[in-house]
């Protein structure tokens, strides 16, 4: 059990909440290549990420 796991839970969703009002994020239409690593990712991110207007 990590001591910090509590304040990084609260961290992370802070950060999310944040990140999430002063972004809008849509799908590209690209269909995701997957590369191989020691676990399975996306090869590039298939995301459009746009900062929202003040």
């Amino acid at each position: 059990m990590c001591i910090g796991n509590n304040f990084a839970m609260a961290e992370m969703c802070f950060f999310l909440h944040r990140f999430f009002t002063l972004f809008t994020i849509a799908p590209t239409g690209q269909q995701p290549v997957m590369k191989p690593l020691i676990t399975l990712r996306p090869d590039k991110i298939v995301l459009n990420i746009q900062r929202k207007p003040a």
